[in-house]
């Protein structure tokens, strides 16, 4: 090894005079990506403060063949003092670059939406670095989340670097270091000092500087084998339906594959790009070429010219990549002040490694990661206030990590929650309130990779669920909605919903899970209204009674069929009105009794037919006031038995048009007093009629017998017979006298003096012919009571004077009567036995009303119906001024003249019953 003490560098220190320092020694090595340091051995004869030295800027000028001086700037990072020679004190110290500060500094800090490039910048600003310059032919995107986790400064900064693909070195000026970044070889220059190395002969004379230029000693060439390509797999939670795969060839000839995972790729040009950074930085290692050299000063990230190598390969530029140096002139300095020399021979030497400039320069991805092992604790963060949600479209979360600083919503970009259950579109989700302690991890362990895992309970944020309640599970929102299980058996033992909004609240399997007041497995309670919507079928089954109370309105509406089946009783109680309204067909069917009751007024209007069937079994209508009965058009009735019809105490019939009555049967008709009034009145049967009009009264028949069994009076002004009779043929009454074909004239006595004297026994035949249809038709009407009373059980109420007016217990109490006369004994038996048969029914259930009012009232209350009902309620008006049901007559009252109004049944709004 040559050695050139005349090319030792001179060191210079700003904090010091230095025109006495002497090096005895330096080594150093600066190289590409790489912080260089040089230790520096120095002689001098004034004595230094240690502490002014450290921190002090200082400068190595090495000096060329040809007299020139090139400067390595720095800052001294370490120094120390050894035994001196003669007066000469020993110092020595490391220099290094001033970003040498930022491998001293670390911190815990995130970076949001800026690019690596921008974050590094930062670095140098926060640390008033200065000496930088940013050479990048690439654009680099922001990042959305960059989180140094107990890193050093530099550190960090060079682990991005080495993933972006950027590396750096140092460009000397005449007064400071600059730190280069770049990403490319065309921005790389020329050494400043030596551009060309020829290899162990000097140029000829003809190439230039001749014996000033740098020579190439010797060289090392070295090539490694590699891989034959580089597969990088990744995975984007942003676009989850296929992980990322890249390949990038690193050499033909290589052997296998490299497979890599990475871990903070975004998009799959994103993961090729890393793929290819990564076959460069294995390609930049595999042809080194190591040079030692008669140059001072080779600058990685320079270029360099090779000539006359035997190895054309290496007569082209190359990229310095890394340069070693070393020196000493210890046995020189020691021969002349210590008179003694046990040193080394004096030396300098220099050695540098380089590429191919052709081939793209990338520092090896090395850097480790820092891992986050465990979790760490974060807030739940974002720019609004305490206690609220906000979260992004797609349900992700801001944190802020325990000891961040970050103003609100800066701690963090949105982050991915851990959820137990979740989908497509399907999810169990509950959105966590700013400020609640999160527990935070990190895919991979990367702290750029952070995901919620949830919450945990802390100081300021407790539990619900504690010792005391620890039976319970569940939900609680600030706001106090809740959902609440209680596992412990017993009363309250439950499922339940509840919201503060009008205090709607549901359970399940009891009334309430905290405190339960009812013997209920169901409950449902608001404030407010409730709305179900049912698209297909419902069905309810209650097992026992079904209480439904409604204080205001209820509707109900069913858009086709309704079916109810109720399998024994059905109780409907409405204090107000009843309305339906039915659009088709009302279908009614009763498999045992039906009562109805209306205590007031009841109208039906029937737009199209009404048809009353009755099968066999009693029909019974009872009406206490007045019925008004108007047909506006045709009235049809058609019995198919008999028909009994009894009216008291008066009957009246109206008809505006014409009569048509057509009876194929035997009619009797008996009344006490019977008045017929009309125009004309005409009886006919065959040949044979009698018409009675104003004129008089005219009998037209083949013949007339008039038998008496006692005397037949005649009266008349007139004295002829044949004037009376109109011309008979024959006539006879009593004993049959002949008068001959012929009219006769004939002496009559005056009426007082005539008497029919067989009226008395045809009227005792024919009374007692009609008691005994009056007593059937009293056992008819008793037997029906006694039918209703069977069917409506305690509901016979008003039944007991259905019975069409003839029904009258012994005491006169129940029920109006009529008293026909002149009755047979047979008859009036009749009647008693089935008056008694029907006050068996309910005589004491219902009173009729007594009073003409009530009558009158209930037919005011039809009065617009038609003019019929209002001339009822004047003749009823006019009936003595009463209308009493106990036979009596008109104008009299019954024993006690107290006016009673019957009772309304009780309503009730809270059924305990059945349903």
């Amino acid at each position: 090894m040559k050695t050139h003490p005349k090319l030792l560098p001179e060191l210079q220190i700003t904090a010091l005079d230095t025109k006495n320092i002497t090096v005895l020694a330096f080594e150093g090595t600066m190289g590409m990506s790489m912080l260089y340091q040089f230790d520096v051995e120095f002689a001098t004869r004034q004595p230094i403060d240690l502490s002014l030295l450290l921190y002090s800027r200082a400068t190595l000028q090495f000096r060329t063949k040809n007299g020139k001086k090139t400067p390595v700037h720095g800052v001294i990072i370490e120094c120390r003092q050894s035994d001196g020679i003669g007066d000469y004190f020993i110092y020595s110290l490391r220099l290094a670059p001033g970003v040498y500060g930022l491998t001293l500094t670390q911190d815990t800090n995130i970076s949001l939406d800026k690019s690596i490039p921008n974050i590094i910048e930062a670095f140098f600003i926060k640390n008033a670095i200065r000496n930088y310059k940013f050479d990048l032919i690439r654009q680099y995107p922001p990042r959305e989340f960059v989180f140094q986790y107990n890193e050093k400064d530099w550190f960090f900064i060079t682990r991005w670097m080495q993933m972006e693909g950027l590396f750096y070195y140092f460009n000397q000026t005449k007064t400071e270091e600059q730190l280069v970044i770049t990403d490319s070889n065309q921005t790389l220059l020329n050494n400043k000092d030596t551009q060309i190395i020829y290899y162990q002969a000097y140029p000829d004379d003809a190439e230039a500087q001749g014996a000033t230029s740098d020579l190439a000693y010797n060289f090392k060439q070295s090539v490694t084998h590699l891989p034959q390509r580089v597969i990088v797999n990744a995975y984007n939670h942003k676009q989850s339906s296929k992980p990322y795969t890249s390949q990038a060839m690193v050499s033909p000839k290589g052997f296998g594959e490299r497979k890599i995972w990475a871990e903070h790729i975004e998009s799959m040009a994103e993961n090729q790009e890393f793929a290819n950074r990564v076959a460069e930085s294995l390609q930049c290692q595999s042809n080194l070429v190591d040079i030692e050299t008669s140059a001072s000063l080779m600058n990685p990230g320079t270029l360099i010219q090779h000539r006359r190598f035997k190895n054309n390969s290496l007569n082209t530029p190359h990229i310095i990549i890394k340069s070693v140096y070393a020196g000493s002139q210890k046995k020189s300095f020691l021969s002349q002040n210590a008179h003694q020399s046990r040193a080394d021979e004096d030396f300098f030497s220099c050695r540098y490694s380089a590429i191919a400039q052709t081939v793209t320069y990338r520092d090896e991805i090395n850097a480790k990661i820092p891992r986050i092992h465990g979790v760490l604790p974060g807030f739940i963060d974002h720019e609004g206030s305490e206690n609220t949600v906000q979260i992004d479209k797609e349900g992700l979360y801001k944190f802020k990590i325990a000891i961040g600083k970050d103003p609100d919503g800066k701690g963090s970009h949105w982050v991915r929650k851990m959820e137990s259950y979740i989908g497509d579109k399907y999810a169990l989700n509950i959105p966590i309130h700013k400020s609640m302690e999160a527990v935070v991890a990190f895919h991979f362990g990367n702290p750029d990779l952070p995901i919620l895992l949830g919450t945990v309970s802390n100081s300021t944020h407790r539990n619900v669920i504690i010792n005391e309640t620890q039976n319970y599970m569940g939900l609680q929102t600030i706001n106090e909605n809740s959902f609440f299980i209680n596992e412990e058996k017993g009363k309250q033992q439950g499922i339940q919903l509840y919201t503060p909004n009008n205090k709607t609240m549901l359970t399940l399997g009891t009334d309430n899970i905290f405190s339960s007041k009812l013997d209920a497995g169901y409950y449902m309670g608001t404030t407010s209204s409730a709305f179900m919507n049912i698209q297909i079928d419902f069905n309810r089954d209650v097992g026992g009674n079904s209480t439904f109370n409604c204080h205001m309105n209820s509707s109900y509406y069913v858009g086709e069929n309704r079916t109810t089946h109720i399998v024994m009783d059905d109780m409907l109680s409405v204090e107000g009105n009843s309305f339906y309204n039915i659009g088709g067909n009302s279908i009614g069917m009763v498999g045992g009794n039906d009562v109805i009751t209306v205590e007031g007024n009841k109208k039906t209007t029937v737009k199209g037919f009404t048809i009353y069937a009755n099968q066999g079994g009693w029909s019974v209508y009872n009406y206490w006031g007045i019925k008004y009965h108007g047909v506006v058009g045709l009235e049809f009735i058609s019995t198919l038995g008999g028909k009994i019809v009894t009216s008291g105490p008066f009957n009246i019939n109206i008809t505006n048009g014409w009569k048509y009555e057509d009876d194929t049967t035997v009619s009797v008709n008996t009344s006490a007093v019977k008045v017929i009034e009309a125009a004309s009145i005409t009886l006919k049967t065959g040949p044979t009629q009698i018409t009675l009009d104003p004129a008089g009264i005219s009998i037209v028949t083949p013949e007339m017998d008039i038998n008496s069994a006692t005397m037949l009076t005649l009266t008349s002004p007139l004295t002829n017979i044949m004037g009376v009779l109109n011309a008979f043929g024959e006539i006879s009454a009593g004993l049959v006298v002949n008068l001959g074909a012929a009219p006769t004239l004939m002496s009559v006595p005056p009426a007082s003096a005539l008497s029919l004297s067989n009226v008395a026994s045809d009227q005792a035949a024919a009374t007692g012919v009609l008691g005994s249809i009056k007593g059937a038709a009293g056992s008819v009407t008793g037997a029906a009571g006694k039918v209703a009373s069977t069917m409506v059980g305690g509901f016979a109420m008003g039944v007991a004077a259905s019975a069409p007016g003839i029904l009258s217990d012994s005491s006169g109490d129940v029920g109006p009567s009529i008293n026909l006369t002149p009755q047979s004994a047979a008859s009036t038996g009749a009647t008693t036995a089935a008056s008694a048969a029907a006050g068996e029914i309910a005589a004491s259930e219902v009173a009729a009303p007594s009073t003409a009012a009530t009558s009158a009232t209930a037919a005011g209350g039809l009065a617009s119906e038609g003019g019929a009902a209002a001339e009822a309620s004047g003749l009823a008006e006019t009936a003595g001024g009463s209308v009493v049901g106990s036979g009596e007559p008109a104008g009299e009252s019954p024993a006690s003249s107290e006016t009673t109004t019957p009772a309304a049944p009780e309503q009730k709004t809270d059924l305990k019953g059945k349903e």
